[in-house]
C-alpha cells in the first residue's frame, strides 16, 4: 500500500496567498503624473480643470464687499482645501477673496493617496495662479502655502519666473535635505522605495503633536477626505519635493513671509534656519514671524487667530509691521552657534 501524503492544512495556502499578494502589491510603484493636454486650463464655480482635464475641487471664501486683495491657499500633505476654513473665513472678513483647491492626489480628487510628482503639483499650481489672475488682474495676489503647500509654492515661484503673484507666505514650510539626514536614514529610504514602494505606513506612535487644538485633530480623524495612511512611494515623493524647495530657496525673488512656531515638531529647526538664511541671501524682502505658542498647524491652533490676522495684514501691506509683533520677536535659536544639521536644546 503506497504511503499517504501528509495532509496540508488549507489555512497555510490562504496565508501564503495573502502574503504573496501583499508582497506583489508592495513591490508595485504607482503615480499619477499629468497626462497629455486635452485643452486649456479652465475654472468653474467649484473646480479648476488642468490642461489634461484633471479636476481640482475649488472652494472660495468671498468678502461681503469688493475684495481688496487675493489669496491662493495651498494645503499641506494628507490634507485638503477645508484646512483653510477658519483662515479663509477670517481673511474674507478682512476684505480678501480666498481661493483654495485640493491638490492632485489629495482630498476629493481622483486616486487620493497616489503621488502626482513635483512637476505635476507645481504645474497645477502655476495653472491655478494664472486662472485666478485672469479673474483679478488688478488686485494684489499672494500665495499662502502651508507645509507641503509651502514647498510647492516655493518651487513654482522659482520655476515660473514671471508667475503673476506679489508675495509668498510660507506657513511652517516643509523643507528638508537628504544631506541633513543620517546615513542609515538615507539607506533605509532608498532600500524601502526600491523593494516596497507600495507599503502603507502611518504616523501612529510617533508622538508628534501637530497642534494644541484637540477638537481640530478629532475633526480631521473623522474626516474621510483627510488621509490617515500613506504609501512609501508617496512619502518619498513628498521628501523629493521638500528637497527641491530647500535647494532652490536662495532663488526665490518674491517678498516672503515665513511663519514658524516654538512647538514645531514636524519640520525640524535646522532646515528652517537654513531656509531663512537662504531666502535672505537672495536679496528679496524676507520676514520671519515667530510664535512661542505655535505648533505645526499654526492656522488651526487654539491661538490661530493671531497668525491668521498677521497674514491678512501682510497681504494688504507687505511693508507694515505685523499686528501681533511676531516679526519683531526673535526666534528661540537666535544667538546660538549651532551648525546647520544639528538640533539645539530647547
Amino acid at each position: 500500500m503506497p504511503a499517504q501524503r501528509p495532509a496540508v492544512k488549507r489555512p497555510f495556502f490562504v496565508l501564503a496567498a495573502l502574503l504573496t499578494a501583499l508582497s506583489l502589491a508592495a513591490c508595485t510603484s504607482r503615480s499619477q503624473p499629468m497626462g497629455p493636454p486635452t485643452g486649456p486650463a479652465v475654472s468653474t464655480a467649484d473646480a479648476f480643470y488642468t490642461a489634461d482635464g484633471y479636476r481640482l475641487p475649488l472652494h472660495v471664501w468671498r468678502p461681503a464687499d469688493d475684495p481688496r486683495a487675493v489669496i491662493i491657499a495651498v494645503h499641506g500633505f494628507d490634507d485638503y482645501v477645508r484646512a483653510f476654513d477658519r483662515a479663509g473665513t477670517q481673511w474674507a472678513e478682512d476684505g480678501i477673496i480666498v481661493y483654495g483647491y485640493d491638490q492632485r492626489g489629495f482630498g476629493a480628487t481622483t486616486d487620493p493617496g497616489i503621488w502626482a510628482g513635483t512637476d505635476t503639483l507645481v504645474a497645477d499650481l502655476i495653472a491655478v495662479v494664472r486662472l485666478v489672475r485672469l479673474r483679478h488682474p488688478d488686485l494684489p495676489l499672494v500665495l499662502v502655502g502651508e507645509s507641503m503647500g509651502g514647498a510647492a509654492s516655493m518651487v513654482a515661484a522659482v520655476r515660473e519666473t514671471d508667475l503673476p503673484v506679489d508675495g509668498l507666505v510660507l506657513v511652517a514650510p516643509a523643507v528638508w535635505s537628504t544631506d541633513l539626514a543620517p546615513l542609515y536614514q538615507r539607506w533605509g529610504r532608498a532600500i524601502g522605495i526600491a523593494l516596497l514602494p507600495g507599503l502603507v505606513v502611518s504616523g501612529d506612535g510617533l508622538d508628534l503633536v501637530p497642534t494644541d487644538n484637540i477638537e481640530a485633530l478629532r475633526e480631521m480623524a473623522a474626516d474621510p477626505l483627510v488621509l490617515k495612511e500613506n504609501r512609501l512611494d508617496t512619502v518619498d515623493g513628498l521628501l523629493t519635493l521638500m528637497g527641491e524647495a530647500y535647494a532652490i530657496a536662495d532663488q526665490v525673488s518674491l517678498p516672503t513671509l515665513v511663519l514658524y512656531g516654538d512647538n514645531e515638531l514636524i519640520v525640524p529647526e535646522a532646515p528652517i534656519r537654513s531656509l531663512i538664511d537662504q531666502l535672505r541671501a537672495s536679496g528679496n524682502p524676507v520676514t520671519l514671524a515667530f510664535y512661542p505658542d505655535g505648533y505645526h498647524m499654526l492656522l488651526r491652533d487654539l491661538n490661530a487667530d493671531i497668525p491668521i490676522a498677521d497674514i491678512a495684514a501682510w497681504t494688504l501691506d507687505r511693508t507694515a509691521p505685523l499686528p501681533s509683533g511676531a516679526d519683531g520677536r526673535p526666534p528661540f535659536w537666535e544667538g546660538e552657534d549651532v551648525p546647520i544639521g544639528a538640533t539645539s536644546a530647547r
